[in-house]
């Protein structure tokens, strides 16, 4: 990766030659590092003096997710790096505009600070969120039913929450 000390990258595990289809479709699309898309990282790198990145969490069409530990805070964060442009941008204001008009956020998971990156096809904001459990996809297949309706009524209390600040609408 451009810009990594060899010494700093992470070289991953050993993947067993039947689990590498499973590895590839987690995988992102490294076109998309080219495209100027994602941001390229480095694990061990340090962004904006504060954040060390430790081990990538995942990634989407619009961002790449980071854990990284912040050296002032002395806590593990994740760090969700944006795809610059309208996609990565409207996101980033959609926080911010959740931050000012929903009065009641317990159930939302919400950025806790922001910066940006340049990156060579223009600006990446990066969206500090409190380092959350297992992915819900994961979560779902590895719990009783009454934690997945737990994290259900969660996700509805967040839903509601949403719906009374005036950011989604229902019938």
């Amino acid at each position: 990766m451009p810009g990594c000390d060899d010494d700093m990258l992470d070289q991953g595990d050993f993947v067993d030659s039947d689990d590498e289809h499973e590895v590839e479709e987690a995988s992102e699309d490294p076109e998309r590092y080219v495209e100027g898309l994602y941001y390229p990282i480095c694990i061990g790198e340090i962004l904006v003096n504060q954040y060390r990145i430790e081990h990538k969490l995942g990634h989407g069409g619009f961002s790449t997710v980071w854990m990284a530990y912040n050296i002032l805070g002395k806590t593990d964060v994740a760090l969700k790096i944006m795809t610059p442009g309208r996609p990565g941008d409207h996101k980033y204001e959609m926080q911010r505009e959740i931050i000012k008009v929903v009065h009641r956020t317990s159930h939302l998971t919400l950025y806790q600070n922001t910066f940006s990156l340049r990156g060579s096809h223009g600006t990446h904001y990066v969206l500090v969120l409190p380092l959350q459990g297992p992915n819900l996809q994961d979560y779902q297949r590895q719990k009783p039913v009454a934690n997945q309706i737990l994290a259900a009524r969660q996700l509805l209390q967040a839903i509601k929450q949403l719906h009374n600040g005036g950011i989604i609408h229902g019938g």
